[in-house]
């Protein structure tokens, strides 16, 4: 049995047993696990909530099998697709001292990374869009998208051999080539057919890789901790760092490159602070701030980067709004005092996650961050970086020639997409986090405001 046939199955026994308790994963030492709980219950559970809701059909109701079941299936898919971030190993040095790995230290890093590359796999290539691993059990994975009528076929690659074409492909993007000579890449001796869309996908999760270039790697551990963070004392290798000082961080990263045009921007307190109580989202400001990165020149940014390939790349033509710029909001919050966060707080974080603006929460337990992706009932989906993995060399992350080192070769792709659907109660989260919702258009925002508006009449007198 596969590794993504055994994770289906450890869901489909998730479902069934009402989810019960997952374990965070820290021993894993690679994938981590779910180990589901029955815990019983007579209510019918609610759909997941994953950025929108993914209705469960029972088998009485369809005819099918749980294993049949589409909604679950489609569940499944999504998660799956999901970046993740570990802790790495065999890095350059950073900080300026001897760490050339973050394990123990870099899982808020990590956690954060996660959210803003989900936002950018969103941005790029649509919500819609789906990964899953070659049936060859090699480095590259198959792209399936369907997003908005962009008419982006399926990706091809499987296998080592995919894996070759897409450094191959990677390696002629930086020598100016846009994708559209397919015929040169089968005189190549490229063995399997990859889309642009599956390279452009490795671009981005190389955006993240650890290496302090930042031209190469504008999203790395590197460039948060001794790019950004070089002059702020609170930030250092080695050192734990906030979920609420790191969203920060990851707004002044893209607004210093602009990925595909996209800014950000964190949500402040009243007293202009981060981080404190649960913070006012002002429309006008948002709105002031979305049409100011519209209508900054090009060369505004430090290192402007973008995909081309990917269906929604500003290189493929896609219309810029003078009025808007996709916008990652960041929103900081500190939702009790105590080691937990306060149980009033959790339907509204349940129903946060499913709006489909939702990019994710950067939370986490007490000493332990997560990435959490979707919830159903009060049981949170999460992706954790507490696994360690070897570090990614810069050269294949770029596609360059192999070194003939043992870390040399096909770019790892699957060590980017956990195959574990892993769980929590969300009332075993810190009080401490920040949530995250990407709007593409004026139209998105807009929609998030009223459904924010929605809670905030029902809260009574929580914030």
């Amino acid at each position: 049995e596969t590794r993504a046939g055994a994770a289906v199955a450890a869901v489909v026994e998730g479902f069934r047993a009402r989810f019960g308790r997952a374990g965070a994963g820290e021993s894993s030492p690679a994938q981590p696990t779910a180990s589901p709980s029955p815990r019983g219950t007579d209510r019918t559970p609610a759909s997941p909530r994953f950025g929108g809701v993914f209705a469960h059909q029972p088998a009485n109701a369809t005819g099918l099998g749980d294993d049949d079941d589409p909604g679950l299936r489609s569940f499944v898919e999504d998660f799956h697709s999901r970046v993740w971030i570990t802790y790495r190993r065999g890095f350059p040095q950073i900080g300026g001292g001897t760490y050339t790995t973050d394990a123990g230290w870099g899982c808020t890093l990590r956690s954060g990374q996660m959210l803003l590359a989900n936002a950018l796999q969103s941005h790029f290539f649509g919500r819609q869009w789906r990964w899953e691993i070659g049936s060859g059990g090699g480095s590259a994975g198959q792209a399936h998208s369907s997003t908005e009528g962009t008419g982006v076929g399926h990706g091809a690659g499987t296998g080592a051999g995919a894996a070759a074409g897409v450094a191959s492909l990677l390696q002629r993007w930086d020598s100016g080539w846009n994708g559209a000579d397919r015929s040169d890449a089968v005189a190549e001796n490229v063995s399997v057919r990859v889309s642009p869309a599956d390279a452009a996908h490795v671009r981005l999760l190389g955006w993240f890789g650890d290496h302090p270039d930042l031209d190469s790697c504008p999203f790395s551990v590197h460039a948060i901790v001794d790019g950004w963070g070089a002059d702020k004392p609170s930030v250092a290798a080695g050192r734990w760092l906030g979920p609420c000082v790191l969203a920060q961080g990851l707004a002044a990263l893209v607004n210093s490159s602009r990925p595909g045009g996209v800014a950000a921007h964190v949500v402040a307190g009243k007293d202009g602070g981060f981080g404190g109580g649960a913070p006012t989202l002002y429309k006008s400001l948002v709105l002031k701030v979305a049409e100011e990165f519209a209508n900054k020149a090009s060369d505004g940014a430090k290192r402007r980067v973008d995909l081309p390939g990917a269906p929604f790349s500003t290189a493929n033509g896609c219309e810029a709004d003078p009025t808007w710029a996709p916008l990652v909001i960041l929103v900081p919050l500190v939702l009790g005092l105590d080691r937990c966060v306060n149980p009033r707080y959790v339907t509204g974080i349940v129903r946060m996650l499913g709006l489909p603006q939702s990019v994710g929460i950067l939370g986490g337990k007490p000493c332990a961050s997560l990435y959490f992706v979707g919830a159903q009932d009060e049981e949170l989906f999460y992706l954790d970086p507490h696994t360690v993995q070897v570090a990614v060399p810069l050269e294949q992350i770029w596609g360059c020639a192999q070194t003939g080192s043992p870390e040399s070769g096909p770019f790892p792709t699957e060590t980017y997409h956990c195959q574990s659907v892993l769980h929590m109660n969300a009332r075993e989260l810190d009080p401490s986090m920040v949530l995250g919702f990407y709007c593409r258009t004026r139209a998105d925002f807009d929609s998030l405001c009223l459904e924010l508006e929605l809670p905030a009449t029902r809260a009574g007198s929580t914030p």
